[in-house]
């Protein structure tokens, strides 16, 4: 009985270790997977720097052609509007003034 006992002692341990075995390189495997994928990402941040560089240096190109310099404003001024008409269909007052003058 003696000698079960000490047998099953020496499994149990025997296995113990077998698991520290295992959960020691499955943790390495884990670190290294992490290490991939934090590299990727590092990779993946840079090329997007390198692209938002060459946006920047391509907009300070282009705006400052002398095409684009001379490019001229021809913006309209828009007169505030009176919000929420009741009937949103209706003339409104400065079209109105427009057409009585024109009459």
């Amino acid at each position: 009985m003696l000698v079960l006992a000490v047998l099953y002692i020496g499994y149990l341990s025997f296995k113990k270790d077998d698991k520290l075995e295992k959960s020691s390189q499955e943790a390495t495997i884990d670190l290294g997977a992490q290490a991939i994928l934090t590299s990727q990402q590092v990779n993946q941040t840079l090329k997007e720097f390198d692209n938002l560089k060459r946006s920047i240096v391509n907009s300070i190109a282009v705006f400052s052609l002398p095409d684009f310099q001379e490019l001229k404003d021809f913006s309209i001024e828009v007169f505030p509007e009176p919000v929420g008409r009741e009937n949103p269909f209706s003339q409104t007052s400065w079209k109105a003034q427009i057409d009585a003058t024109i009459k």
